[in-house]
């Protein structure tokens, strides 16, 4: 590995002297050489074993254009703490929505858009909610209906079967046996 204190690491190994198979290559202009850098303990992108680059927590952080939240106010913390805070929570609250809306999609960072896109859902939803309301009384009136015709077809046979014991009189409603 590189130390810290020898910083000129890349002269160590003799590139000049590698012969190159084929090789067109004009030599480098004259008073070209690599800026040396010094190595200091953190480093931006790091190579693995396998070769690949990670990219470290560092880089994400400059990579955010937003300042990074400080979560952690004193309970005693100022009214300008506790709205940040809140605004926080809030922006939270809508990010969480835009991404409900349209899974699948990078959220909506307009609160306007998101707002217009949650009233739009909520007011179908509402519509889709009273038509299987409506389904449903419809299905359970055909029930009640069917379970009526049931009975009157099965008291028809029972009385068909039954015919010649039962004598009706003229008043429906009463039966002589």
């Amino acid at each position: 590995m590189v130390s810290p204190e020898n910083t000129n690491w890349l002269y160590d190994y003799e590139v000049e002297d590698i012969p190159v198979p084929i090789g067109n290559f004009s030599a480098p202009p004259a008073g070209f050489s690599w800026p040396i850098q010094a190595v200091n303990g953190s480093s931006i992108v790091s190579g693995g074993i396998d070769g690949s680059f990670v990219e470290s927590d560092m880089c994400k952080e400059t990579a955010s254009k937003k300042r990074p939240r400080v979560e952690s106010c004193a309970p005693s913390s100022s009214k300008a703490c506790r709205e940040k805070q809140r605004r926080d929570r809030l922006n939270d609250k809508f990010m969480e929505l835009g991404a409900l809306l349209e899974p699948g999609r990078p959220p909506k960072t307009d609160k306007a858009a998101i707002l217009v896109d949650a009233v739009r859902m909520v007011t179908h939803l509402r519509g889709e909610a009273q038509k299987l309301k409506d389904s449903n009384l419809n299905l359970q009136d055909k029930i009640k209906e069917l379970k009526v015709k049931k009975f009157t077809s099965q008291t028809h046979i029972s009385l068909f079967i039954l015919s010649p014991l039962i004598s009706v009189d003229v008043n429906p409603f009463f039966l002589k046996i």
